[in-house]
This record gives C-alpha cells, structure tokens and sequence, in this order.
C-alpha cells in the first residue's frame, strides 16, 4: 500500500491520472482532492508501463500488484494526509522540481518520519523546465537527448533539494546514483503530465516493495492474482525510525494487519467504487474514494 503525498498542487492526483490514464483531477472542485481515494494498479500493468526496466530489479516480482492512496495536499486537509501517511507501507512524495519544499511537504516529511513510513521522492514537472524537449517516456533516455544545459539545471534542482532534504536528516540522490538504498531516499524526476520518469518511478517502488517488504507478505500461489497476508511486523524503535528512508514500515497494533482492514480501519467503508478497464492492457485498475 503506498500514499502519496506532497504540497498542493504538486502532481499527486495528476500522477495517479497517468498510471491509471484516467481524468480524476479535472473533476474535483478546483482541481483540489478533496478525500482519500485508493487505486490497485495490478502487478501486470505494472510490467507493461515498465517493460524491461524491471529486469534492472535482478529478482523475481511476487507481489500482487500496488495500491495507491492519494491524498490531499491543501493546508485544510492536515488530517486526511495523516490518516493516508500512517496506514501505507510505502510512499511517493511528490515535489515541485522548481519549488522544492513547501509547507506541505514539510508536514507530509515529518508524517513519514513518525510513522517510520519508508518513502521515494519524485521530481515533478521537470517538463516545465526552460528548454525541456519530450523525447519518450523513459527518463533515463529522454535525459540523454536534453540539451546540456537542461541536463546541468535538472542536477542543479536536484542537488539544491538534497540540500533541503538534508536539514531533514534524510540522505537522498538520484535514483540512478543511488549506492545504497537503505539508506538513501531515491529521488526520481518525472513529469507527471507527460509521463516521463514514470517508468523509472513505478520499477523502483515495486522493486523497494519486493525487496524490502516481502518479510510483510505471505503470496499464496494457489490463487492466480495471489494472496497477499500480513504477518505481525512489530513497531520499529525511535532509533530504527531514524532511517525513514527504506526500511520496512510495520506499524500494526494488536495484530489487525491485513491491508484492507487497516485502511477501512482508518478511513472508514468506501463510499464509491469504480473498476475502470486500463487502456494499457486488459487488466483492471480499481479505484476508490475512502471516506
């Protein structure tokens, strides 16, 4: 289960639009979520939007598929990121590749920090950059085919939030620079509206989640999607939580693990559901708004 967070107006919504090619964000008033919505995207779109990116990972994908859970990112709707923020494994912190770190941002950091939520970074609108030419959706060949000093301003971006990230005690770089990600945040630049960098995205937060929670999941075979069942993670310590970045995130009380029971738990019985059918390939994405 990953949520994503980020400042107002950062590309979350957007985002999940791209990977799910749907059109929530135009419908929500002022173009502002307003509610907790969750998405399964299912581990065989995973595969067509990444292609052979995957083969990068060097293991073997057992999870079913990753639910998303965007949330809003307006000041009036502290509450909601929390609730989002404490119930995922995982999460997408989206930041502004102009902006860098925002009030919201703030908040959403120090949630993941609390909750020992282990936590990617995408560079959003790098497409909005002076001189940015849309090549393909692969960030790691669109960046080749930039103009030099595009590629020198995206360093130059992501260097500087580093820097800001680093007044957090959080080590980051970019996501293909990264040596060692326990303990470094991976920083991966996208255009959520394009949909560059979204490839590079998806490959390493299911590579995080096969690797680093795959201790959390037990997948029964037997059943053709699979079975994901938690098993009983204990809360990590203060010292443990020290390393936000990408260390696995149990946080159960009293044994009530189970994915969807934490989040019907914490967000209450889904008020509207749609299955909408994936123009990248047969599967099914389900969304739903949480309220």
């Amino acid at each position: 289960m990953l949520s994503v967070l980020g400042h107002v107006d950062s590309g979350k919504t957007t985002l999940l639009d791209n990977i799910r090619e749907s059109k929530i964000v135009e419908g929500e008033s002022g173009g502002i979520t307003q509610m907790i919505g969750a998405t399964e995207v299912p581990l065989t779109t995973v595969e067509e939007v990444c292609g052979l990116l995957l083969n990068q990972l060097e293991t073997d994908l057992e999870i079913p598929g990753l639910m998303f859970i965007d949330t809003p990112g307006h000041a009036a709707f502290s509450s909601l990121r929390k609730r989002g923020g404490s119930i995922s494994d995982i999460a997408i912190l989206i930041v502004d590749i102009e902006e860098g770190v925002q009030p919201q941002t703030e908040e959403a950091i120090k949630i993941l920090k609390e909750s020992g939520t282990p936590f990617v970074i995408a560079l959003n609108k790098i497409d909005k950059l002076s001189g940015w030419k849309q090549t393909g959706e692969m960030f790691t060949q669109a960046i080749q085919e930039q103009p030099q000093r595009v590629q020198e301003k995206i360093d130059e971006e992501i260097y500087k939030l580093m820097g800001e990230l680093d007044e957090y005690d959080i080590m980051t770089d970019r996501f293909d620079r990264v040596d060692n990600f326990q303990k470094k945040a991976a920083l991966v630049p996208i255009s959520a509206m394009t949909g560059v960098g979204i490839p590079e995205l998806l490959m390493v937060v299911t590579g995080l989640s096969q690797n680093y929670l795959a201790d959390e999941l037990e997948i029964n075979k037997e059943i053709g999607r699979g079975n994901n069942n938690r098993r009983n993670p204990l809360r990590r310590s203060h010292e443990e939580k020290k390393q936000p970045c990408l260390r696995n995130s149990g946080r159960s009380k009293n044994n009530r693990n189970p994915c969807t029971s934490r989040a019907k738990a914490s967000t209450g019985n889904p008020s509207r559901q749609t299955v909408r059918r994936s123009r990248r390939s047969s599967s099914c994405i389900r969304s739903q708004d949480l309220r």
